[in-house]
């Protein structure tokens, strides 16, 4: 995991730690043939219980050589890893490779007190003790995940549970609602002025407030964007289609493109997608307008503001695109223009309402005199914080409203009076005015008064 952009907290001797976990024999990608990684190399022994998915072919841009990988988890004595190697292995095994870090999506994990670390170049080796700590609290009932508001109400997904909850933002009372579903930790909400909709890997599935969750359908949906009651989701097999509750949904035939981001035109309701393309100039981007009712109007195809954008998003009224450093208003005719650039290039942003917000990132190369979007200080020799950012943008001027600083968001909403983000699997309430204040932390799983189980077929029909 990186440390530089908050995925793991700075690591210091003596903390407690839990973190994601996999395994990669030495002889197998990324580390084949790197005779310089013998810093981490070791044996292990532990019971190896293959992935039925098989393996997977990896393949390395820069030689052109290509391996079969096969994929397990590795269970040692007080850790787990998710494995990889270059041939097929089960059961009691002893492998000689390297411990990494990577992404959540690593079903193995290890916790422990960190006894010593070590920085050398861009690797940092962290030494865990795994006995010297004590038996992890009990999980909550609810541990916030993404998050999206409407109205008064607030509904919070579960991190991996299929579990949503509506807070009462008015009283403070909460009330469960559990999905038809399995676990998952890529499970998204997005609220409506009624309910919600849930999706991700395995679906979508629509919540009414005070009556039961049902699935709506399967698949693997990428995006969605919701404006009033409707939904249009993007779903990697079968494409676009636009839901409302009590209706039959509508396939939209959208031109082809990879979908850069959703928005909505706060003046009209209408969705705003922008499609990557390529023609014989190079890249390019479609902009496509989609009313609530499943009409289409298609744009030409323009340069995009940037050449880098990792996250773009739309935001505003009328909408602009926030693409890489460049916001560019979206015109009538699906058109870019004019251009703004902002100070610093945001690392991740949105819409809250008619503003945006933006997460920006120090790093140790950036220019020193880089403060923006927080204020330079009194005193010019004071040190640039290498923390993550959160700001909220008039989007029409690009005026700095509020910051705040924070450690690892997930999901950010809005209502007018205050900012919602959850942050490490915390959900907070971030006032509007005055910025200077601190989060709120709210314990959602405590509040809850209510659970309602999920709708069976049978009542489905009735």
């Amino acid at each position: 995991m990186s440390l530089g952009d908050g995925a793991l907290a700075p690591p210091r001797v003596g903390a407690i730690t839990d973190f994601p976990l996999a395994f990669s024999e030495a002889e197998s990608p990324p580390f084949s043939g790197d005779s310089r990684r013998s810093d981490g190399l070791m044996t292990v022994r532990g019971v190896l219980e293959p992935d039925d998915a098989g393996p997977f072919e990896y393949r390395d841009d820069g030689t052109g050589a290509s391996w079969w990988i096969w994929r397990g988890l590795l269970r040692g004595d007080g850790w787990t890893a998710t494995w990889h190697g270059r041939r097929p292995l089960c059961g009691t095994v002893e492998l000689t490779g390297y411990f990494t870090s990577t992404l959540k999506i690593d079903a193995g994990r290890v916790r422990g007190r960190i006894t010593r670390v070590y920085h050398t170049d861009t690797t940092t080796l962290i030494d865990l003790d795994l006995d010297d700590v004590p038996p992890p609290a009990p999980r909550p009932s609810l541990v916030p995940g993404d998050i999206s508001a409407a109205g008064d109400a607030l509904w919070v997904a579960d991190t991996e549970l299929p579990l949503v909850a509506r807070l009462d933002t008015t009283t403070n009372h909460a009330t469960e609602y559990v999905l038809p579903a399995g676990t998952t930790d890529m499970r998204r909400v997005a609220a409506t002025p009624t309910g919600c909709w849930v999706f991700g890997t395995d679906g979508l599935y629509r919540v009414t407030a005070g009556s039961p969750a049902y699935r709506v359908c399967h698949g693997g949906i990428a995006d969605a964007a919701t404006s009033g009651e409707a939904l249009i989701v993007h779903d990697v097999e079968h494409g676009w289609t636009l839901h409302s509750p009590n209706n039959d949904p509508i396939p939209l035939a959208m031109p082809e493109g990879g979908p850069r981001s959703i928005g909505i035109d706060c003046r009209s309701g209408n969705f705003v997608v922008a499609l990557s393309t390529r023609d014989a100039s190079g890249h390019r981007l479609r902009l496509v307008r989609i009313t609530t009712t499943g009409t289409i109007a298609v744009g030409r195809p323009v340069q995009p503001p940037a050449r880098r954008a990792q996250r773009p998003f739309f935001a505003g009224s009328p909408p602009r695109l926030f693409y890489g450093g460049v916001v560019s208003t979206v015109n009538d005719d699906l058109t870019l223009g004019p251009h703004e650039r902002l100070p610093a290039r945001p690392v991740d942003g949105g819409a809250l309402g008619d503003d945006a917000w933006v997460l920006t990132y120090r790093s140790t190369t950036d220019p020193e005199w880089s403060w923006w979007p927080i204020p330079e200080p009194d005193v010019p020799a004071t040190p640039l914080p290498r923390v993550p950012i959160l700001s909220v943008l008039e989007s029409s001027t690009l005026a700095v409203k509020s910051s705040w600083r924070i450690d690892q968001h997930r999901s950010v909403t809005a209502q007018p009076a205050a900012v919602w983000v959850t942050d490490r699997d915390q959900l907070y309430r971030l006032l509007a005015a005055p910025a200077t204040r601190r989060p709120e932390l709210v314990e959602v799983a405590a509040r809850i008064t209510e659970s309602i189980p999920p709708a069976t077929e049978c009542e489905r029909r009735r």
